[in-house]
């Protein structure tokens, strides 16, 4: 479970969630919607609170949650947290 914000955290969940898509794949498993709802779920409740917030401002008001957008919201999440990183740790390369 990710306890707070950090690149490297949601990237290994990214990781993971990769590598065991693609291992119920070559077992057969297809990924289906209810598959994908499940799943969205198990994910979710791997988030700290403030991911778990903003993937919710992501989505219209009835709208079900897909693993492929929470999965492309947990890539730009990952993405801007190393940038973030990566300017405070060299802030004059960007000015």
């Amino acid at each position: 479970m990710i306890q707070h914000e950090s690149a490297k955290d949601l990237q290994s969940l990214i990781d993971c969630i990769d590598k065991s898509l693609r291992a119920l794949k070559v077992l057969g498993y297809e990924r289906k919607k209810l598959t994908d709802i499940m799943l969205v779920n198990i994910i979710l409740s791997k988030l700290d609170r403030d991911n778990r917030k903003q993937f919710e401002y992501t989505l219209k008001h009835t709208e079900v949650p897909r693993l492929d957008n929470l999965i492309q919201f947990l890539e730009n999440r990952s993405t801007i947290l190393q940038r973030i990183v990566a300017r405070i740790q060299n802030p004059d390369t960007y000015v």
